[in-house]
């Protein structure tokens, strides 16, 4: 092997870890990361049997609802996963 193929070699190898390393976000970035968790209590699921329910879903639509929902479609074998894991298998269609 010529040492001028060895050079392309270590060229392109050295482009591919700066290639992979370049998607590393720094950790004083600017997105926020923060989550709002909501623990289930006797009385804030009391009245959600009796207010409309308003949801802002990933596009940032408002979507309501007449009343909680009461059966759920899975499309994902992932989210199928999360809904037996917290309690919600036997609401699925």
């Amino acid at each position: 092997m010529k040492v001028h193929d060895q050079l392309k070699y270590f060229i392109l190898i050295i482009f591919c870890f700066l290639f992979l390393f370049s998607g590393c976000t720094p950790e004083n970035s600017n997105i926020d990361t923060t989550v709002e968790v909501i623990t289930p209590t006797i009385e804030n699921t009391a009245s959600l049997t009796q207010t409309k329910i308003t949801l802002v879903d990933g596009l940032n639509r408002e979507v309501t609802l007449d009343k909680p929902a009461s059966r759920i479609i899975s499309l994902a074998p992932s989210n199928t996963e999360i809904l037996f894991a917290i309690n919600a298998g036997s609401q699925m269609v």
